[in-house]
């Protein structure tokens, strides 16, 4: 990535491993720049889902955003918890639910398109959302 003449790189390394009706994972990513400290930061998380059955899985998923390098009280953790169910096989209904604890100078966003529009915030702010829809496959 090249940001106004800023050298940008990033890594991103993510591993999930499925048990009977379980599936856990865990991603890791780092980003880095040369001269905007603004892009040096790493986030790790780790997600799971829970086939209960009937058609229904459970959906949890963390992600922890560390300080950005230079910028103190800067990181953020997400938190989200899901239910989908299949109605037919081309019919998936959700319901989501995502909180994001930010610090002090952190403004990361609630949510971000994929359900929905994206949902910014201010500086320190938690944004909340739930968001319930269906999925047509074609």
């Amino acid at each position: 990535l090249n940001n106004n003449n800023s050298e940008v790189s990033g890594l991103r390394l993510m591993g999930s491993y499925v048990f009977n009706k379980a599936r856990v994972g865990a991603i890791f990513e780092s980003t880095s720049s040369d001269d905007q400290a603004q892009w040096d930061r790493d986030v790790f998380g780790f997600n799971g889902s829970l086939d209960v059955g009937n058609d229904t899985a459970l959906n949890a998923q963390i992600l922890m955003a560390d300080d950005y390098d230079g910028t103190p009280e800067s990181g953020a953790t997400m938190i989200t918890f899901g239910i989908f169910k299949k109605l037919e096989k081309r019919v998936d209904v959700y319901a989501v639910y995502t909180t994001t604890s930010n610090d002090d100078n952190a403004s990361y966003q609630g949510i971000d398109g994929g359900h929905g529009d994206e949902m910014t915030t201010t500086s320190g702010g938690n944004p909340n959302a739930l968001s319930v829809g269906f999925v047509y496959s074609i």
